[in-house]
């Protein structure tokens, strides 16, 4: 965290919101991550996945007292415009303020309806998506969610 320190000090300095605070400034998206990269990789090589973004952003609101905790789960395409990508894994942030805790997403920087959140923990080494001892196949798997009609009662 240390070599973060003076770049979250800075970000920070006359922000007006606690987005722009948490949110990780011109990072590009990529595909693939390795799996050792930390808040100092993905500031430094300036682009990252989610879970490098989320933990960039933990580590700039931690650098500023500010409790965050790293969160992983699913995120849904409902409210998105068609066409729809495949659900994926996602990570994302919250942040204590206030008395509870917020909910911030530095990849995707908007709302999103329909999170699902697995776990959360310290950062992604709390709570990776996958934890495999020896070999290990994925052939696959599917997530999907709808948005439940507000006028309904839930089942029991």
């Amino acid at each position: 965290m240390a070599p973060v320190r003076p770049y979250a000090a800075r970000l920070a300095a006359g922000a007006s919101d606690l987005r722009l605070r948490t949110q990780p400034h011109e990072l590009r998206l990529r595909t693939l991550s390795r799996h050792q990269n930390g808040a100092w990789e993905a500031y430094t090589e300036r682009h990252g996945v989610c879970r490098d973004y989320a933990h960039l952003a933990v580590t700039f609101c931690r650098c500023l007292n500010i409790p965050a905790r790293y969160c992983t789960g699913y995120i849904t395409d409902i409210g998105l415009p068609p066409p729809y990508a495949t659900m994926d894994f996602a990570a994302w942030m919250e942040v204590y303020l206030g008395g509870r805790w917020h909910t911030f997403d530095p990849r995707n920087n908007a709302p999103r309806i329909g999170r699902i959140l697995i776990a959360h923990g310290r950062d992604a080494a709390d709570v990776p998506l996958t934890h495999v001892f020896g070999p290990g196949t994925l052939p696959g798997f599917r997530v999907w969610a709808e948005e439940a009609d507000p006028n309904s009662t839930p089942a029991a």
